[in-house]
C-alpha cells in the first residue's frame, strides 16, 4: 500500500480501505481475499460472521484459524458485540486440525478406543522403542504426499533439530530401521486411540478419496455450513490445500483469506505457488485488502519507498 502524504489523500485512503472491507464482507463464496500485513483480516472475518441474522438458522458458517489465539480472538469479538449465538452450532470457529478432526475423521472412528487429537506426541510422552536408544516421538516431524493415492508419509529427515540429528548419525541403526520403529511406534498408539494433526490429515484425505466415506461426511457438511472461512490461508500445507481443494470439489463454499507474501510457517510445508493456483480457482478476481490499519501514514509511506 501506498501511504499518504496529506490530510486529503489520508481521508482518501482510508475511505479505499474501509471499501475493500466492506467489499470483501459481501463478497459470495467461493472466493479469496490476499490481505496485506495490518488490513484488517480478522475484523473483515468477524463482521462478515455478525451479519448473519439472529434467528435460529439451518446452515452456520465456519470460522477456521490456524492457531488458538486467532480462534479466541474471533469468539470474543462474536461474545462482545452479543452475538454468542455466532459461536454455537450450526456454525463453528476453531482450529484447522479441530475442524478437519470433528467433521472428517472422528465421525468415522470406532467410539473404542476413544479417539482422541492431541496437539503433539509430547503430550503422551510417546519414545520410539527397539533400537539403540530412545528419543521421543514428537521430535521426528513427518512429510505427507497428498498428490499420490493412497498418499504417501515419511520422516521428514531434513527437519530433525540438531540434537534429534546427531543421535541418529550416532546410531548403529539405518534410517530406514528407524522409521520402520518410528512408523511401528506411532501405529501402536493410534490403535490406542491417539492421533496429532498429521495422523488427522492422513485420514482425512483417506476419507474424502473413499466414495463411500466420502458420501457419509460431505453430505452433513454440506447441510451444515453455509459458508467455511479459512483465516492465514497463506500457511495451508500441501496435504492442507488438497483437503480444500476436495471439499471445493465437492460443493462446499469456501472463502480462504491471507496473504501469500507472508507465508512463515515454511516449516509446516507451506505452498505459495500452490495456494495461488487453487485462488485462482476459487475466484478469478481476487478481492484485495491493501489498507493498513496497523501504521501510521508516515510508516506506510516510508515502506512503500522500499518495495
Amino acid at each position: 500500500m501506498t501511504g499518504p502524504t496529506g490530510p486529503g489523500e489520508t481521508t482518501s485512503v482510508l475511505d479505499d480501505a474501509k471499501a475493500q472491507q466492506q467489499a470483501a464482507m459481501a463478497v459470495s463464496a467461493p472466493a479469496f481475499v490476499p490481505a496485506c500485513p495490518g488490513a484488517g483480516k480478522t475484523h473483515v472475518i468477524t463482521s462478515r460472521h455478525l451479519q448473519s441474522p439472529r434467528r435460529l438458522l439451518r446452515q452456520g458458517r465456519a470460522l477456521i484459524s490456524f492457531t488458538r489465539v486467532a480462534r479466541d480472538q474471533m469468539i470474543r469479538r462474536c461474545r462482545q458485540a452479543g452475538r454468542a449465538d455466532l459461536v454455537q452450532a450450526p456454525h463453528f470457529i476453531g482450529t484447522l486440525d479441530s475442524f478437519l478432526w470433528e467433521f472428517l475423521v472422528k465421525p468415522r472412528r470406532a467410539a473404542e478406543p476413544v479417539p482422541r487429537l492431541l496437539e503433539s506426541w509430547a503430550g503422551i510422552k510417546a519414545t520410539v522403542e527397539g533400537v539403540d536408544r530412545e528419543v521421543s516421538l514428537h521430535r521426528f516431524p513427518m512429510t505427507l504426499y497428498p498428490s499420490q493415492s493412497p498418499a504417501r508419509e515419511a520422516v521428514a529427515w531434513d527437519k530433525l533439530d540438531y540434537d534429534t540429528r546427531q543421535l541418529i548419525e550416532a546410531s548403529t541403526y539405518s534410517q530406514q530401521a528407524w522409521e520402520d520403529k518410528i512408523l511401528a511406534t506411532r501405529k501402536s498408539w493410534c490403535q490406542q486411540g491417539y492421533f496429532t494433526g498429521h495422523e488427522a490429515r492422513v485420514l482425512a484425505l483417506w476419507n474424502l478419496h473413499n466414495a463411500e466415506a466420502a458420501t457419509g461426511l460431505l453430505g452433513p457438511l454440506r447441510s451444515r455450513f453455509a459458508e467455511v472461512i479459512v483465516d492465514e490461508a497463506q500457511d495451508c500445507s500441501a496435504a492442507d490445500l488438497a483437503i480444500l481443494r476436495l471439499l471445493h470439489d465437492a460443493g462446499l463454499p469456501l472463502v480462504l483469506v491471507g496473504d501469500p507474501d507472508q507465508a512463515i510457517y515454511a516449516w509446516r510445508g507451506a505452498e505459495p505457488q500452490a495456494l495461488g493456483a487453487f485462488a485462482a480457482q476459487l475466484s478469478p478476481t481476487p478481492h484485495r485488502l491493501t489498507g493498513n490499519w496497523r501504521s501510521s501514514p508516515v510508516i506506510c509511506h516510508l515502506a512503500s519507498t522500499l518495495s
